[in-house]
């Protein structure tokens, strides 16, 4: 609101004389998110006298990304497909200097890089970010004096999602005990890595064109002058591959390549070294797919990184160091301290109560319900008590007793295709 009320204040000026498409995306996850689009949608036109664009989106692939991440595409499809079809120049987002601090703080947080602490950029490409300098409280105080409303979403408000335990608990602590100047600390650490992050990014650029590279080869293989990059620009290379199939990659990922081994990336990735001295990076191929039938033996529930046998990775972790960002199926579960719970696959007549739904279900209609391929049914990872009953399927659904009191953990799944 306090983008469109700027953009609209200066627009008279000379060098501006923009034509405004204002927009909001509604992302669908509140049954009274759509009344609430509504009534946005009243209060611009009459206010502004502009018509509202209201993009209603289906939020998927929640169960690999995440909620967070999930709408964030999403809303960035909506809104590209709205600019591409007004022939609009630009997208301006209304991120501000506490988000861009909570952005920074949470990639430091699960290890980021430091191409990472750049976070959110003033401009690339189609989108612009005018309010970053601008804080929240900065531009509630701006609407206040202009007499302009503003909707605060009650999901801001819930802990279950990283950015507001950030927000509402981690720097608060922080401002208290470390640093009360500790926002303009990290706000500024992003403003002196971008520099460096933009030379490196065109090095990149530079040599994704002198050689051709397409980054969506699979396999992809890596001229030899790849082995002659600085690290920095090789790392920032392998990053644009790896996202483009959905992929995060962190240090362990890389530091076999920077030695000139081997290495295995999420989701079962290979990157091997041809006898010519060319890396290739290539996907699992399908012959490569592991075939097992349900596992009879329980892993143990405990935190850190926990190789699955049937094919994969569970990350075990406290929902205080955890993240909403990145690929793989997740799940957030309350367990009691004395309660003791474990991994294993699906086994035949196994049902659970899902969280909102009367009376429990069986697993394989969930299984259909969700289009689980019939291949990856036994070997999805279900989170057991000891007495044996289903709390979790990983990504899929929550039994209601896993959301009861107790110590709040996220369960991330990675299945090797």
């Amino acid at each position: 609101m306090a983008l469109l009320t700027l953009a609209h204040a200066v627009n008279h000026l000379p060098e501006f004389g923009l034509e405004l498409f204002p927009a909001h995306v509604d992302h669908r996850l509140r049954e009274e998110s759509s009344c609430e689009a509504e009534a946005l949608r009243t209060y611009i036109e009459a206010t502004f006298s502009l018509p509202l664009s209201l993009l209603a989106v289906t939020v998927t692939d929640q169960a690999r990304w995440g909620v967070e991440m999930a709408a964030r595409n999403s809303r960035h499809q909506a809104l590209e497909a709205l600019r591409q079809s007004v022939g609009a120049r630009t997208i301006a987002l209304g991120h501000q200097f506490d988000d861009q601090v909570e952005t920074v703080l949470m990639r430091l947080l699960r290890g980021t890089g430091v191409s990472g602490l750049a976070a959110m950029v003033p401009a690339k490409g189609h989108l612009i970010r005018p309010l970053l300098g601008f804080g929240r409280e900065e531009l509630r105080q701006y609407l206040q004096r202009k007499q302009i409303s503003w909707m605060e979403d009650p999901s801001n408000q819930d802990r279950r999602y990283f950015r507001n335990q950030v927000r509402l608990d981690i720097l608060p602590y922080l401002r208290r005990v470390a640093n009360p100047r500790i926002d303009r600390v990290l706000y500024d650490l992003s403003a002196q890595t971008r520099p460096w992050q933009e030379m490196v990014a065109r090095a990149a650029d530079a040599f994704l064109g002198e050689y051709g590279v397409a980054l969506t080869d699979d396999p992809l293989i890596w001229p030899r002058a790849f082995a002659e990059l600085d690290e920095p620009v090789k790392a920032e290379l392998l990053q644009r591959k790896a996202k483009i199939h959905g992929l995060r990659l962190q240090t362990k990922h890389l530091s076999p390549i920077w030695a000139g081994k081997a290495a295995t990336w999420p989701s079962g990735w290979q990157i091997t070294w041809t006898d010519g001295g060319e890396m290739r990076v290539a996907s699992p191929k399908p012959e490569e797919l592991p075939t097992c039938s349900a596992m009879d033996s329980h892993i143990p529930f405990r935190p850190g990184l926990v190789r699955w046998p049937p094919g994969g990775e569970l990350m075990v972790e406290t929902v205080g160091t955890a993240t909403d960002e990145g690929p793989g199926y997740r799940a957030y579960v309350h367990k009691a301290q004395h309660e003791i719970w474990s991994f294993r696959t699906w086994l035949p007549g196994d049902r659970l109560r899902p969280v909102g739904l009367a009376g429990s279900k069986k697993l394989q209609d969930m299984f259909v319900d969700r289009k689980v391929p019939k291949d990856a049914r036994h070997r999805w990872p279900v989170l057991v008590n000891q007495a044996g009953e289903v709390m979790s399927v990983i990504g899929l659904a929550n039994d209601e007793r896993s959301q009861q009191e107790g110590m709040a953990w996220l369960i991330r799944y990675w299945p090797k295709r």
